[in-house]
């Protein structure tokens, strides 16, 4: 199934709570986004570790393909550092591919780790820091898996 993958499909596999975010790029290569080393491309294998990889396609036309290239290189040529909440495998994938830096993980945690622990909060609970810590995996849990995917790659 591999072998479906198109120039510009979003990939993402587990890592703990969260997905990890790639995108697929022309040379059959995984530009993702990881601690410690920052955007890299890798082979599809290395990015996958081993486990199912699920796949959002995209439907490029040759300037939205040349677009991407650009921002690619211009993402890889900065070697920004990762951070978890402004530079992660996400936002460096969304802004590759749609030229703007977005991640739904981060949004849904922060709604409702935020919103847990202000309802604590409300409630006189002298643990609404840890309702909130809660929150925010809950949330992150629960956007990927209603997250809609193309196809599941075993």
């Amino acid at each position: 199934m591999k072998e479906k993958l198109k120039f510009g499909d979003l990939l993402y596999r587990s890592k703990s709570l969260v997905e990890h975010v790639g995108i697929v790029m022309k040379n059959g290569q995984v530009l993702h986004n990881t601690p410690g080393v920052g955007p890299a491309l890798t082979s599809y294998e290395e990015y996958s570790d081993g486990k199912a990889v699920k796949v959002v396609s995209s439907e490029l036309t040759p300037q939205q393909q040349q677009s991407l290239v650009v921002r690619a290189l211009q993402i890889v040529n900065e070697a920004r550092e990762y951070k978890l909440i402004s530079f992660n495998c996400e936002q460096m994938a969304t802004k590759v591919l749609y030229g703007v830096a977005s991640s739904e993980q981060v949004r849904s945690a922060v709604l409702v780790g935020g919103t847990t622990a202000v309802v604590a909060k409300a409630l006189n609970s002298r643990y609404w820091w840890a309702y909130g810590l809660a929150g925010l995996a809950i949330g992150c849990v629960a956007l990927n898996a209603n997250r809609k995917y193309d196809y599941v790659i075993d």
